[in-house]
């Protein structure tokens, strides 16, 4: 419906300044029109246009300046509100594209490419344009549609999705960043960082501003998440042969020393007890490291082995090569 206010006071009439509708009603709204002396339509716009394009300047912005009139970066155009809303070059004609609007009434700013959705849902949409309606109040007697006289802003969403009317719309929260697992972190958000190279970790609260969002550092928003991001990225211990093994390192060759005594094994192991038993286990991370170790350490050779072998004649490398075959032989390694 339409608003009044009245301008000019009459014999009989309420005080000047007062604010009456019509209610819908063709016989008030012709009261109205022909007492326009009286009554001056009042437009209740519950929003503010803080930007907008047309199509007669390549689509460049004209922003909202303190002086409260729209100006392009060249400072070329200085239109008050009213002018962009009446003129032929107008919002409501399509030349004029608003890009971004106010809603008054908590003061949120709306921006085509935003993500938003219908207050009290969960489905977001991008706001892909903004319209100037009036609520539809009905029909009148010649079925004609009949308007309440408010001019509004209808959001329009992506294709086949409709849209809302500004005061039934909210913001959408919209990541910041992700967790390591895949996770959309919001602003506000407890978040847990791991630095992935020394492991050391805290917590924070997401912010458009953290220091803590960067690549050196992996997130979570679950303790038991980062406790075993930690567990499987930290090194337990190094290999004879110089790899580092982790806790996710399901196949490693070990060589157990009891005294003068090696045995080769190999196969999966609980590599916690061979980080805790460090002098009984020689573990490295290839069975051709292990056998060497073995090959090198192991004492198997009897004294008639020894000396069968120093009186053999020819070279140091033919004898070595002769010893190496023959303790081979004995550990029983190929």
């Amino acid at each position: 419906m339409k608003k009044y206010k009245l301008i000019k006071e009459y014999p009989g009439s309420v005080e000047l300044g007062a604010i009456r509708n019509d209610c819908g009603g063709p016989i008030l709204q012709k009261y109205f029109t022909n007492y326009s002396e009286f009554w001056e339509e009042v437009k209740d716009h519950a929003y503010q246009i803080i930007s907008f394009s047309s199509n007669r300047w390549n689509d460049s912005l004209a922003i909202l300046d303190k002086d409260g009139r729209y100006a392009t970066s060249a400072g070329a155009f200085g239109w008050s509100l009213k002018e962009l809303l009446e003129v032929g070059a107008s919002v409501k004609s399509g030349d004029v594209k608003i890009h971004s609007v106010k809603r008054l009434s908590d003061g949120e700013i709306f921006t085509i490419g935003d993500k938003a959705k219908t207050t009290g849902k969960d489905h977001s949409h991008t706001i892909t344009s903004f319209r100037i309606k009036q609520y539809c109040i009905g029909k009148d007697s010649n079925n004609n549609y009949l308007y309440d006289g408010i001019d509004r802003i209808w959001i329009d969403w992506e294709d086949k999705y409709g849209g809302n009317w500004l005061e039934f719309t909210e913001k959408a929260k919209q990541p910041i960043f992700l967790t390591h697992d895949g996770k959309d972190i919001f602003v506000g958000d407890r978040i847990i960082w791991v630095n992935k190279d020394s492991l050391l970790h805290g917590v924070f609260t997401a912010d458009y501003g953290s220091l803590f969002c960067s690549n050196q550092h992996a997130y979570f928003t679950s303790a038991i998440d980062a406790e075993d991001y930690i567990k499987r990225n930290k090194v337990l211990f190094t290999t004879e042969d110089g790899v580092d093994i982790y806790s996710y390192d399901t196949r490693v060759h070990w060589v157990i020393q009891d005294k003068y005594e090696y045995e080769l094994n190999t196969g999966r192991s609980n590599v916690e007890l061979l980080q805790q038993q460090p002098t009984t286990y020689k573990v490295f991370s290839t069975k051709q490291a292990a056998e060497y170790y073995v090959l090198v350490n192991a004492k198997v050779l009897s004294i008639e082995d020894f000396w069968n072998f120093a009186l053999q004649s020819g070279r140091n490398a033919k004898k070595q090569r002769t010893l190496k075959e023959l303790v081979k032989e004995r550990l029983n390694i190929e």
